[in-house]
């Protein structure tokens, strides 16, 4: 799955994976010019790339590009630079255990928030959605649901530093199928 947005000017922009076999994937911005036409551009290369991508605009109305990446096991954050050429803000890898963003946006400030699927920060083998910031000038991250089953989820601020999240989760197990909202301190404001 890629993602989808608008852009200020009313312009559509998407992120995807896009495959020719199991050696060659990529990530692939397109965007659309004035005309009509539609533009594709390779943020990024490999062989087994997630299927969830997130994309968001900057305040500067830039893209900014999150996806995980099976061979290296590291998650990636490229945005699109003044001069329109991509560049890797931050790779992160077991110290941070992303596996898929879910959502994300880059607040008017330029600091990122992502909602994404990785492992428990309470290190016990858990896995589920988390929320991760750089708003206090370092990437810190907290556990928002620790339920395996999680398919979809978008995030927003609805308030300074107060963020919700809502999310499907499908677990019939614990009989937790539904559509689920957690509001959470976030941000700058995030122990």
């Amino acid at each position: 799955m890629g993602d989808f947005i608008v852009d200020s000017d009313d312009n559509p922009l998407l992120v995807g994976r896009q495959y020719e076999d199991t050696t060659d994937e990529r990530v692939i911005f397109y965007s659309r010019e004035s005309d009509g036409e539609w533009v594709a551009e390779t943020v990024y290369s490999s062989t087994t790339i997630s299927s969830k991508i997130a994309l968001a605009l900057g305040p500067a109305g830039k893209p900014h590009v999150f996806f995980y990446d099976f061979d290296d096991e590291a998650y990636h954050y490229y945005h699109k630079t003044s001069d329109d050429s991509w560049e890797e803000l931050v790779t992160f890898n077991e110290a941070f255990p992303l596996w898929s963003a879910n959502d994300a946006f880059v607040d008017t400030d330029g600091y990122s928030h992502l909602l994404y699927f990785g492992k428990s920060l309470n290190f016990d083998g858990t896995v589920g959605l988390l929320y991760a910031t750089n708003a206090s000038g370092e990437w810190k991250s907290r556990n928002v649901d620790m339920d395996t089953n999680i398919w979809s989820a978008s995030l927003w601020e609805i308030a300074p530093n107060v963020f919700r999240a809502a999310y499907h989760r499908d677990d019939a197990v614990t009989e937790g199928r539904g559509t689920f909202m957690a509001e959470f301190v976030g941000g700058s404001d995030m122990p």
